[in-house]
């Protein structure tokens, strides 16, 4: 069974996705709620699968990358793959900045019921998913490709799925110091300064899905 939080202001579009999600028999809503906190508090607490959430009662002049990334640094690490975003904001850089903070999904309220419900299973095994309407603009090349070698973008690859240095050292046959150095030469390469953005740029180019 997929437990499922919803956290959007508006009560009828609550009530809307819900029934919708619960129609499908193993996916369930264990809680919903109108503001970011009591989500939070609640998805902690109910050990849900996937968090869904709307952005525009969260901005209000916050950064997109800050509203995110406190949301992740608040979860377990078992739920950090969980926050799925439901939206009627269709900006890529809004899409993309969400994306790299650590969501693992961006739909657009307007998709159809269906990509909801796709996107909701997803989420919940770990993948990523994002709404077809932006995925073909949003994964377009970033240029920096041909910059990386072959050994920087299989460690690129290692990291952004989430294998720390020790454990993608011992995949690819490599010491953690050769890993090291690898990573801070990407890092400095894609000119990001931390794995989420590491992450954005693998999924923008289709190292990872």
């Amino acid at each position: 069974m997929i437990r499922v939080l919803l956290a959007d202001e508006q009560r009828i579009t609550r009530a809307g996705v819900q029934k919708l999600l619960e129609i499908e028999s193993n996916i369930e809503v264990v809680a919903s709620c109108e503001d970011l906190e009591t989500a939070i508090r609640r998805f902690k607490g109910l050990s849900a699968d996937v968090m869904i959430i709307d952005l525009p009662s969260f901005v209000d002049g916050v950064p997109i990358e800050q509203i995110i990334s406190e949301l992740v640094a608040s979860t377990t690490p078992e739920q950090r793959q969980g926050v799925l975003v439901l939206t009627v904001i269709e900006d890529l850089l809004i899409a993309r900045r969400a994306l790299e903070a650590g969501c693992s999904g961006y739909l657009l309220k307007r998709d159809a019921p269906s990509q909801l419900i796709e996107a909701v299973r997803k989420v919940a095994e770990g993948e990523r998913y994002v709404s077809p309407t932006l995925a073909g603009n949003l994964f377009a090349t970033d240029g920096h490709a041909g910059e990386l070698t072959e050994r920087e973008t299989e460690v690129l690859r290692h990291i952004a799925l989430g294998f720390t240095n020790s454990e993608a050292a011992e995949r690819l046959n490599l010491s953690v110091r050769t890993i090291e150095s690898h990573r801070a030469a990407i890092m400095e390469k894609l000119q990001v300064s931390n794995r989420a953005g590491m992450v954005g740029y693998a999924l923008r180019n289709g190292l990872i899905h």
